[in-house]
């Protein structure tokens, strides 16, 4: 592939088996490549998907290190609790629908202040020690969150997982965020506004899947001043 040295941006769409033989195939080096797209095209099917989750870490293990500059990385695609083995200081911009550990993804973003646009799924159901104590990861350039929280197995006697969830946002700071984009479990009412330590006063879009009260919903809206777009989808909440 001798003009690998040319490539910019690209964008793969191919069942799991197909990306690894791209990755064992792949030149050694793409020096100037900024941003990476990566799909399982077999990712409806989730038994096949979850049994792909070791071929494809080990595909980003062999592709991260040749792409020096990357600044946007898209995955869709399984590839268990592991960390991704990227180098995080570069990235502006990471969205990724496997189920990441909410207590590993803060590790790594607090490596990254220059991120603008983050869209992640999270798995914030795990054994972790409690983050009161965690310190704070700023990033000051971000201005889209999109988090998407999972269903995970449950920890015995770890039962308020809003407690957990905002122990996370506390853990956050985004002073320019602008959007705002958050989905939960249809199993878990949200009794309370857990992303209040958010900067909400900036906020001019914000898109929330979950279920709540009317009194949650309203609290937040009055903390929003300059909302410009707003998204609600509620379908399993019974007053």
């Amino acid at each position: 592939m001798k003009f690998s040295h040319r490539f910019k941006n690209v964008y793969l769409s191919l069942p799991s088996s197909v990306l690894s033989i791209f990755g064992q195939l792949a030149p050694p080096m793409f020096p100037i490549l900024a941003s990476l797209q990566l799909r399982d095209s077999d990712d409806a099917n989730l038994a096949r998907a979850q049994r792909n989750a070791a071929a494809n870490f080990a595909l980003l293990g062999l592709l991260f290190p040749r792409a020096p500059s990357l600044h946007r990385i898209s995955l869709q695609l399984v590839f268990g609790d592991n960390m991704l083995p990227c180098n995080w200081k570069h990235l502006t911009s990471l969205t990724v629908s496997s189920p990441m550990l909410a207590d590993l993804t803060l590790n790594a973003l607090a490596q990254v202040p220059q991120m603008r646009a983050l869209d992640l799924m999270i798995n914030i159901f795990q054994d972790v020690p409690p983050w009161k104590d965690r310190a704070t990861v700023y990033l000051n350039n971000l201005s889209i969150l999109r988090l998407s929280l999972v269903p995970a197995r449950r920890v015995p006697g770890q039962i308020d997982f809003e407690t957990n969830i905002l122990s996370m946002f506390h853990c956050i700071h985004c002073p320019a965020l602008q959007s705002f984009s958050f989905s939960c479990p249809k199993m878990i009412l949200i009794s309370k506004l857990i992303f209040v330590s958010l900067p909400l006063d900036m906020l001019e879009e914000l898109e929330l899947e979950m279920t709540t009260t009317p009194e949650v919903l309203t609290e937040c809206l009055l903390l929003i001043p300059n909302l410009t777009s707003f998204k609600f989808t509620d379908s399993t909440y019974r007053p």
